[in-house]
C-alpha cells in the first residue's frame, strides 16, 4: 500500500513526464533557429548574436496551461536605422544590445517557436518553472 502510495506521489508531479520528454536543442544548435524564427518575426535582422544563456543557468523548462515550453535567452545586437533619401539605412557603429527570449513549445506543430522581446527576471517566472536544462 505504501509502495503504491509514493508511485502515484511521484506520478502525479510530474517527474516522470518530465523525464520522458524529448530533449529539447541545445544553445549550441539554437542559432539556425533563431535567425529564422527572427526573420519570420521581424522584417529587420539583427546583426549577431553578442550572448546565449543570459543567466548562465541553461535552458528554462517552463509549464504553460500543463504543456512543458523551453524558454532560450540571448543578447543580439542591433544597429540602429535612420532615412536618406527615403532609404533606410543601417548604423552598424552605433548598434544596441536587445533581449531576445526564445520559446519552444512542441506541442504547436505549425508554429513551435516565437520570440519576445524586452525584459526578462526568472522571478516571474519562479511559479511555473519545472527545472533548468545545462
Amino acid at each position: 500500500m505504501r509502495v503504491c502510495f509514493f508511485l502515484f506521489l511521484f506520478l502525479s508531479t510530474g517527474f516522470l513526464e518530465v523525464s520522458l520528454r524529448a530533449n529539447p536543442v541545445s544553445y549550441e544548435e539554437i542559432d539556425p533557429i533563431l535567425i529564422e524564427t527572427w526573420n519570420a518575426t521581424y522584417p529587420v535582422a539583427f546583426t549577431s548574436i553578442k550572448k546565449k544563456d543570459v543567466l548562465g543557468k541553461g535552458i528554462m523548462v517552463l509549464r504553460e496551461n500543463g504543456n512543458l515550453i523551453y524558454l532560450y535567452t540571448f543578447f543580439v545586437s542591433f544597429p540602429r536605422y535612420h532615412q536618406e533619401e527615403g532609404k533606410l539605412i543601417a548604423d552598424e557603429e552605433n548598434s544596441k544590445e536587445i533581449l531576445v527570449k526564445l520559446y519552444h513549445r512542441p506541442y504547436h506543430k505549425e508554429k513551435s517557436y516565437s520570440i519576445d522581446l524586452g525584459e526578462f527576471s526568472e522571478k516571474y517566472n519562479l511559479r511555473s518553472v519545472v527545472r533548468w536544462i545545462k
